[in-house]
Formats: C-alpha cells, sequence, structure tokens
C-alpha cells in the first residue's frame, strides 16, 4: 500500500483535529501514565529514605569523632548539605504530564 498525500488542513479544521487527536492520546495513555507515576514515586520515595539514612549515619559518625567545636563546624556543613539534597528531591517528585504531537495524519481508503 502506498500512501499519497491527499491535503493539508488548517484553521478551525486543523484545530478541531488536534483536540480530538489529543483527548485520544491522553485517555488512552492515561493507565500507562498511572503506572508510570506510581514507578516514579516508588524510585523516589526508596531515593529519598536513602539519603536520610546517608545523612543520620554521618551525623552520628560526626557526633563521636573529633573536639566540640570541629564536630559543630562539621554538623553544621551536613544539615546545610541534607537540606540542599533533600530540596533537590523534593523537586524531583512531582512530574508534568506532556503530549506534543509531531505529525497528525489522517488515512482513508482510496
Amino acid at each position: 500500500m502506498i500512501l499519497t498525500p491527499s491535503g493539508v488542513i488548517s484553521g478551525t479544521e486543523g484545530l478541531d483535529a488536534y483536540d480530538r487527536t489529543h483527548e485520544a492520546a491522553r485517555s488512552e495513555g492515561q493507565a500507562l501514565w498511572d503506572e508510570m507515576e506510581r514507578d516514579h514515586l516508588r524510585r523516589w520515595e526508596t531515593e529519598r529514605a536513602k539519603a536520610q539514612q546517608h545523612y543520620v549515619a554521618r551525623r552520628r559518625l560526626i557526633e563521636r569523632v573529633g573536639l566540640g567545636e570541629v564536630r559543630s563546624y562539621r554538623l553544621r556543613h551536613l544539615e546545610a548539605e541534607e537540606s540542599k539534597r533533600m530540596h533537590e528531591l523534593d523537586g524531583q517528585k512531582s512530574l508534568l504530564p506532556e503530549i506534543e504531537p509531531l505529525v497528525i495524519l489522517s488515512l482513508k481508503p482510496s
């Protein structure tokens, strides 16, 4: 079967075709999106828990070693690092779905 372009639509007709195509893609992809979102949140929670454990272990180590002033200095730096990392992780939690068609074709029998 050979496909031959037979015309182009534009204006209101093109916008209507885009809206229909966008809604169909959105509804067809919703289950897949939901699954990907669940997987992402699971990985995000795991990563956040690992980061928290990491900082708890480092904090314990810092609290056991060194002079008081040195420990305080190291703890302040650790808290700043931890705050920055948790802020980065929090930014990675949300997802924004985006559907952007490259080409919309209409196939009709000839």
